[in-house]
């Protein structure tokens, strides 16, 4: 995909789209990961145990819109404050 970005945690700071709680974006500004973080927990099923997974929550896909602004038609208010 033309439009995906490659994360590496050089980049970090020049995307500043990424959540709080972005595990790139935690470690490059020295915070720990959460606690339901895959590395952390060793499940990568905490993330949904939490609630901050995208799972069920996603309105349409990319080949479903015609342009970007429909986009803004489907976007879902989720809390990432990290302490679900």
């Amino acid at each position: 995909m033309p439009d995906c970005v490659f994360l590496t945690p050089e980049i970090v700071y020049e995307v500043n789209w990424l959540p709080a709680t972005c595990a790139y974006r935690l470690v490059a500004e020295g915070a720990d990961l959460y606690w339901w973080h895959p590395l952390v927990s060793g499940s990568p099923d905490t993330i949904y145990e939490a609630g901050v997974s995208v799972r069920g929550k996603v309105t349409a896909f990319d080949h479903e819109l015609a342009d970007e602004e429909e986009y803004l038609e489907h976007m879902v208010p989720l809390d990432y404050s990290g302490s679900s």
